[in-house]
């Protein structure tokens, strides 16, 4: 207790000197440095990943063979005893989307329930039931995503058209044209699909296409264990011999986020360098301070205070001032990401451009976060050695008639 007393001491004491007040400043903004690169880094893998699963599934099966329903997929799953979160059946259909002399290429997702299920997909408003009444039996429901609400000059409530190839031929094909009204807005989060996809319910897709009702172009999956999304997607795809094609989340981004990770490994070695430079800030104050309790140490020592408790107070005194220093740069880290985020989303449109993304999440994984504590801690243990190897080992005849 009394050697942790001092070190508490000996911490407080030097909270009014500039000069350490300095060199926790500049070991704190190297910390806020690292913690804001691997947050920002964190955020654009954990929002492009749930970008892409929670719309197109963590793993999107599409039948090639008419032979293959959902009937023949859940059964293999039961089979081999595969825990499924979630299934979702869906059909797949390019088209062009038409109003007022626009024209735009587009791919028009029916899905399974999507009435009763439509808050699960993004979205941001949608019309109230008594404007559904004003629309005739023939045109449906479509909920379109906002970048395209924007291209298309749409607003909640209009009307508009789709094409599609309802049979193609060799020398010919068949269109029809599909009536739809613009019943609610969506935001995936991401600029391509805010301007590709538009949803609607199975029947605005089935009745006017001549589908049969069990008819479906395939079924996304969502895993209890999504680690196993890859091998379970390749295992489908062995088993059914080129009657599906299978594709697991991370085929649809695999380049951008293998890039993403050597980059975020990068980023830690050169901050980590930087870190290690401010670490000696520390370990100079921590010599200014020995320095200045030489005599007081000394009588310490007299007193009965031996040199391992003497490694121990200075021991304990940088561990307080890693702390400290932990303190004040995730502080600032986690400032520094807002600020980031608000001027890049008012100013500039990287993500967008880029990664594809509208916004992130901020949120630093565990592993990360433990990773810089450790690393901060462990340097200021480390730049703390020589200093406090000289307070023990210094003469006592030497300490006590030092003067400053």
């Amino acid at each position: 207790m009394l050697l942790l007393q001092l070190a508490f001491k000996y911490t407080k004491s030097q909270l009014l000197k500039p000069s350490y007040l300095l060199a926790v400043f500049s070991f704190s903004l190297a910390i806020s440095l690292m913690l804001v690169s691997l947050l920002v880094m964190s955020a654009y893998e954990k929002t492009f990943e749930k970008s892409i699963t929670k719309f197109l599934g963590q793993i999107q099966i599409s039948y090639l063979s008419p032979k293959v329903s959902s009937l023949n997929i859940l059964n293999y799953l039961k089979i081999k005893n595969i825990n499924i979160k979630k299934t979702s059946s869906f059909i797949h259909q390019e088209a062009l989307i038409v109003k007022d002399g626009n024209v735009r290429g587009i791919l028009l997702e029916g899905l399974a329930f999507f009435e009763k299920n439509s808050s699960q997909f993004f979205l941001k408003k949608t019309l109230k039931n008594y404007d559904n009444k004003n629309f005739s039996k023939d045109r449906y429901a479509a909920y379109v995503p906002t970048l395209l609400m924007k291209d298309m000059s749409l607003k909640l409530g209009d009307k508009f058209s789709t094409v599609v190839a309802k049979s193609i031929k060799k020398s010919s094909f068949s269109r029809k044209v599909l009536k739809f009204y613009v019943k609610g807005v969506l935001d995936f989060g991401r600029s391509d699909y805010n301007r590709r996809y538009l949803l609607t319910s199975f029947k605005a897709l089935q009745k006017p296409l001549g589908l049969s009702s069990n008819k479906t172009s395939g079924i996304r999956l969502w895993l209890k264990n999504k680690n196993l999304s890859k091998k379970i997607s390749l295992d489908i795809q062995n088993y059914f011999q080129g009657s599906v094609s299978s594709r697991h989340w991370r085929q649809w981004a695999n380049n951008l986020l293998e890039a993403t990770k050597s980059q975020k490994k990068m980023i830690f070695l050169v901050l980590l360098i930087i870190l290690i430079i401010a670490a000696f800030n520390i370990m100079s104050a921590l010599f200014i301070l020995i320095v200045q309790k030489t005599k007081e140490l000394s009588i310490l020592r007299v007193a009965g205070l031996s040199s391992k408790s003497i490694y121990i107070v200075f021991g304990l005194k940088a561990i307080f001032t890693g702390v400290l220093s932990l303190i004040l740069g995730f502080a600032m880290g986690y400032l520094w990401a807002y600020l980031f985020l608000l001027i890049q989303s008012r100013y500039f449109s990287i993500l967008s451009q880029i990664y594809k993304l509208n916004h992130l999440k901020l949120g630093l994984p565990l592993s990360d976060m433990l990773t810089i504590i450790i690393v901060v801690l462990f340097l200021v243990l480390l730049t703390a050695i020589i200093p406090i190897y000289r307070a023990g080992k210094n003469s006592l005849l030497e300490g006590l008639s030092h003067e400053l």
